[in-house]
């Protein structure tokens, strides 16, 4: 069983024995933390550090452009769908362990909430990046105007905990629709 901490460093911890594995060294595996967090001797500290290397690689990666890419906000939702799709049991057992749930009430909260969620937006993203016209004033014509929607940066998602897979992940969804980077508190 994996159990996701909520400790300041963001690592997860297996219950077998108790090993740290931390996201931000590697994002697409679970590997052993490489950048010495644990090491510090304050919590305040070990926050700090992880923070400000995860804020600064999000800043780069929105700065490079990618984010705005309409296949790109259209893979990471897919991703994230995928996930939500694969670690369904996962999140259900979870819910109902931390929260003491029923499966019937985590399912339509939370879970089917989220995946519709995902497809409304996987399926008008290209309706929501499409630049839209607006009347030119009398003075600039013969002139065409139009609103583009542009991403904004790094965005700041902070959750309660009382539907925390619902009110977490929906303004993710729609930070990711938006081409934005997001860290989720």
């Amino acid at each position: 069983m994996v159990r996701l901490l909520g400790n300041v460093n963001n690592c997860v911890t297996f219950d077998e024995n108790e090993k740290q594995y931390c996201v931000s060294c590697s994002p697409t595996a679970l590997t052993p933390c490489t950048k010495g967090y644990g090491n510090e001797s304050s919590s305040a500290a070990k926050f700090s550090l992880h923070f400000e290397d995860l804020l600064s690689r999000l800043r780069e990666t929105f700065n490079s452009g990618t984010t705005k890419e309409l296949a790109w906000r259209q893979k990471q939702l897919s991703r994230l769908r995928r996930a939500m799709v694969d670690f369904q049991g996962d999140i259900m057992e979870a819910m109902e362990a931390d929260l003491g749930r029923p499966k019937a009430e985590i399912l339509v909260a939370e879970y089917a909430a989220v995946i519709a969620e995902l497809d409304m937006a996987t399926s008008q993203l290209p309706n929501w990046s499409r630049p839209e016209r607006v009347a030119q004033p009398l003075m600039q014509q013969p002139g065409q105007s139009a609103v583009h929607r542009v991403p904004k940066g790094v965005v700041l998602i902070i959750s309660p905990w009382n539907y925390p897979i619902n009110l977490s992940l929906v303004p993710v969804i729609s930070a990711l629709a938006a081409g934005n980077c997001v860290v989720v508190k």
